[in-house]
């Protein structure tokens, strides 16, 4: 029996782990996955970065550091767009979606 049954019976209501920071009743799973997702691949790298620092050469040891460096920096991303989300949804504003670009029309040549 996993974790979130016996929570279930215990309390009689529906139960699911929330993501840290993220309140579960705003929760998307999209973003929770992918959070997770870059979460632990930066948890990855930074072992094998560990392992190439020890037993490795210099190079291993950067491009190891590099994949931490860039999975940690999607991770911060997928959370502030998540709290960007959550502040709009507060105040009642939708989301602004990106800006159209704008279209230059030239003049056809009689094509």
């Amino acid at each position: 029996m996993s974790l979130a049954h016996r929570v279930e019976s215990l309390t009689g209501k529906e139960y699911a782990m929330d993501t840290p920071g993220i309140p579960s009743r705003t929760r998307h799973p999209r973003p929770t996955t992918l959070h997770i997702c870059a979460i632990t691949l930066s948890v990855v790298s930074g072992t094998c970065a560990l392992v190439a620092l020890a037993a490795g050469s210099p190079l291993e040891f950067g491009v190891a550091l590099a994949f931490c460096a860039a999975w940690l920096i999607a991770a911060d991303f997928i959370e502030t767009n998540v709290e960007r989300e959550r502040e709009y949804a507060a105040r009642g504003y939708a989301v602004p979606a990106s800006q159209p670009t704008q279209q230059c029309l030239l003049p056809s040549a009689g094509l």
